[in-house]
């Protein structure tokens, strides 16, 4: 069963918060290593991201899109995809600016 999106700690798992389907690219930065990644799914509480070699849970995060940054924490992760919640939520104009940097953003080295 796909939990990605819901909720766990409640019945019925409905999110409070919306998400966008969007396609970013992304640096994601651990204290071992650095990961070129792809937003596909972005709200104002946190992230989907894809990628080769995700972080573990619990796992704390950089993501770095364009000029923006903020903090994150591994809440779930696979092989190939993981799910970050942001340290700090958020605001409608930080979305916007997150988006705007991420289909403008350079990526300096592919993996």
């Amino acid at each position: 069963m796909q939990t990605f999106g819901k909720r766990v700690d409640i019945v019925g798992g409905l999110r409070k918060a919306a998400r966008e389907r969007v396609s970013l690219a992304a640096k994601a930065i651990t204290p071992v290593d650095e990961k070129i990644v792809l937003i596909s799914d972005l709200g104002r509480r946190g992230a989907k991201l894809t990628g080769h070699g995700m972080p573990p849970p619990e796992s704390q995060v950089i993501l770095v899109v364009g000029e923006f940054e903020t903090t994150c924490r591994v809440v779930w992760s696979t092989a190939e995809n993981c799910g970050v919640e942001f340290s700090t939520e958020l605001t409608a104009d930080e979305l916007v600016e997150f988006k705007s940097q991420g289909r403008t953003g350079r990526i300096y080295s592919v993996v």
